[in-house]
């Protein structure tokens, strides 16, 4: 016996040491976001061109032109994303020549041939893919040889104008309408002074095949004139609404504090696991460590771009996923509390716990799903982790959890050691075949429902205080709703605000706000949006003075309604799904009741943020739609009980159902804030600021969660079921067996 536990011990130190091991390597291994890595990040909206509407097709083809361009530039795992029928996001990590990638990606290249009059004769659309190449004349001068793809639509168009009185086609890199004339430029046309009017040419006669394009090029512009015109001519204009770069230094800092801030949360967290359920804690310890690997190994396969968000999203799924582990110790230590056996305790703990996780992890994955399909940037990483560790919760943290847990009682070394396996005492287990009863119960007398007017009237004065003071001073929006630049200046020694005040008025650039991070990191906001030049003498400016090259976000405000529209869609969408799912699993009052707890928690979250000014972003969506996941999981939690009580005790009225379920499931709701809370603080006190707002966010929701999940929505169902009639068709509903005056 003693044998036996040896070897599992052994087996699990020698693979959890492997894989600790393992880990830095497939840490560097991982594909790292900008702000880990720097570069930038630029986002474009598509506007009609020549007259003709931006279509999806457009949009599509559009980013296919930009993925070409970029392969020409030599970016390591470059991303452009479609954000939706008129945005495209281009991510280049590692980029250190801003502009000149920024150039290369819009330099608007829209093949044309067109007569002297400038109507329009055949597009780019006439040539072969990848159809220009290098090439010489018989003279040896740098020409651009193009491939003819539709060689009768050649012929037709250059037959008519040999015949005509101005025999002579005109090739256009970029002609707009209005703007752009031979008979204004035909003095530069075909010259080094004149990039747009590239070449004339006279035609004698029709040609069905291919021709060669002359401009006095040298060999680099004929070289470059060639790869922009394979990369395609855009079918709409690109109009930058935003980007942002991070330096590579910053980028390394922000990485190292997160990691570090990670570490500390993961091993507090075991720590804390260890002392409340002893052996089985770190059993729980153990498949966290597989658990992390699992995620980190997962997204590298996907080739997923890991950002600081999506280290959050890890850290965060983490401790939600502790939840599974400490629902299933409750559920075991109750069964041991009823006089089971710790291997009947095991089966029965394990198989009454399953409904509750898989409810509460469905309804978290409904809001990540939703994260992922209607979010931006790093908000689209944040759901996707949160994705993959919710199936990684399932998979380790309930199934191969449930193994070793099975593994370890089978060899009976603890069975006559309780306290030592999961904490129990030897004297709160009755022994049955003596006609022992159960004597240990927590908060026996705790009466949750008694006060719950006063819950209820206290959260409706915090949401009258929010109201008024969204109403008088509304949110501090960040850059991403109202626009503008954001300047993050770092040094190795300490910074004055006096000081940065004085250097960013030599630059000429007006402040709006200026935010200190640290000692050594300061966050300007500026009204105006920086210029390609503006931000470049800015960067250098700053370098030379203290070191480091700071981070520069710019972006327009034509994405305000957008996002916001997108925010209140996503919300909107994920409270519709819980409540059909909720519906459908238990009944509609408890949907209702959990989506009013839902919508009160993401309510105090915002009103919070506008009693204490604190700056509302893109990520702070993604922390709202995050606590509405971890929101309904705790509250499902808690309904799960009260619908099994509702079965199991038809003689207790509602008030009693619910003071019972909150008894039993009170432990769990601390043990599980205390643990997902661990890695928020370790993330706020320790992390990168870049996220700083998202995690507190995070952790006031994670406080109201708990809250509301105890208080709230409890209240709300009892209220729904006493006051409004809701029919499910459910004849076999247990409340409605039960008869009146034994438990009203």
């Amino acid at each position: 016996m003693k044998k036996k536990i040896f070897l599992v011990l052994f087996l699990i130190i020698i693979l959890g040491g492997g894989l600790i091991y393992s880990f830095p390597n497939l840490l560097k291994a991982q594909n790292l976001g900008v702000d880990l890595t720097g570069g930038f990040e630029i986002k474009y909206d598509l506007e009609p061109l020549n007259g003709e509407e931006v279509t999806a097709e457009t949009v599509k083809l559009t980013a296919s032109i930009l993925r070409k361009r970029v392969d020409a530039l030599g970016v390591v795992e470059p991303e452009i994303v479609v954000l939706n029928d008129s945005q495209i996001r281009v991510t280049l990590p590692g980029v250190e020549d801003e502009e000149g990638a920024r150039e290369k990606l819009s330099e608007p290249l829209n093949l044309s041939f067109r007569n002297i009059d400038d109507d329009l004769l055949m597009t780019s659309d006439v040539l072969d893919e990848n159809g220009a190449s290098f090439s010489r004349d018989e003279n040896g001068n740098a020409v651009v040889a193009l491939s003819i793809a539709n060689n009768e639509l050649f012929y037709e168009v250059t037959d008519a104008i040999s015949k005509s009185e101005n025999p002579y086609i005109v090739i256009w890199t970029a002609f707009e309408e209005g703007v752009d004339s031979y008979n204004t430029e035909y003095e530069t046309c075909g010259t080094e002074l004149n990039d747009n009017c590239i070449s004339m040419a006279r035609v004698d006669e029709a040609f069905s095949g291919d021709v060669i394009i002359q401009g006095g090029f040298t060999d680099e512009q004929a070289r470059t004139l060639a790869t922009n015109i394979n990369a395609g001519s855009f079918p709409a204009k690109l109009i930058e609404v935003s980007s942002g770069s991070t330096s590579a230094s910053l980028g390394d800092i922000a990485l190292n504090k997160t990691l570090f801030a990670g570490i500390i949360g993961i091993g507090a967290i075991m720590l804390v696991l260890m002392l409340l359920y002893r052996f089985a804690g770190l059993i729980s310890s153990f498949s966290i460590i597989v658990y992390s690997f699992l995620i980190f190994l997962v997204f590298y396969l996907i080739e997923g771009s890991l950002s600081l968000s999506g280290i959050a999203a890890i850290l965060i799924g983490i401790g939600m996923a502790i939840d599974a582990n400490v629902i299933t110790f409750e559920r075991i230590k109750e069964e041991l509390y009823e006089g089971r056996s710790l291997k009947v305790a095991l089966k029965n703990g394990t198989k009454k716990s399953f409904s509750t996780i898989f409810d509460a992890n469905i309804t978290t994955f409904i809001v990540a799903i939703i994260l992922f399909s209607f979010g931006e940037s790093n908000v689209i990483g944040f759901g996707l982790l949160l994705i993959i560790s919710l199936v990684m919760t399932i998979l380790v943290m309930v199934l191969f959890m449930r193994f070793l847990l099975t593994l370890v009682i089978n060899t009976k070394a603890f069975d006559e050691k309780l306290g030592l396996f999961i904490g129990v005492k030897k004297s709160d287990v009755p022994n049955l075949s003596k006609n022992e009863k159960r004597t240990k119960y927590h908060f026996k007398k705790w009466d949750f429902m008694k006060k719950r007017k006063y819950f209820v009237f206290g959260s409706l004065i915090l949401v009258i205080l929010g109201i008024i003071s969204l109403v008088m001073f509304g949110l501090n929006l960040g850059i991403d709703f109202k626009g503008g630049s954001e300047v993050v200046v770092a040094s190795d020694t300490a910074l004055e605000e006096s000081e940065l005040e004085i250097d960013f008025d030599s630059l000429g650039f007006e402040i709006d706000s200026v935010v200190k991070i640290d000692e050594k990191t300061y966050k300007i906001i500026l009204p105006n949006l920086l210029e390609d030049a503006e931000k470049k003498v800015a960067k250098s400016y700053f370098d030379d003075k203290y070191g480091i090259e700071p981070n520069i976000d710019v972006m327009s405000d034509s994405g305000n309604k957008e996002m916001t529209l997108s925010a209140f869609k996503a919300l909107i969408i994920a409270s519709i799904m819980i409540v059909i799912y909720v519906s459908i699993r238990f009944k509609l009052s408890y949907a209702l009741a959990a989506i009013i707890a839902l919508l009160h928690d993401a309510f105090l979250i915002i009103a919070l943020f506008s009693i204490f000014k604190l700056e509302v972003s893109a990520m702070f969506i993604a922390a709202i739609l995050a606590i509405v996941g971890y929101s309904i999981n705790d509250t499902i939690v808690a309904f799960d009980r009260v619908r099994e009580n509702s079965q199991n005790h038809l003689n207790l009225s509602n008030v009693e159902l619910v003071n019972k379920s909150l008894r039993e499931t009170f432990i769990r709701s601390i043990y599980t804030s205390l643990t997902t809370m661990i890695p928020v603080l370790c993330l706020i006190f320790l992390g990168s600021f870049e996220i700083i707002n998202f995690n507190i966010a995070l952790l006031i929701g994670l406080v109201v969660g708990t809250y509301s999940s105890i208080y709230i929505a409890p209240s709300m169902w009892l209220f729904l079921e006493k006051h409004i009639k809701i029919s499910d068709n459910e004849e076999d509903e247990p409340t409605e067996h039960r008869v009146k005056g034994v438990n009203s």
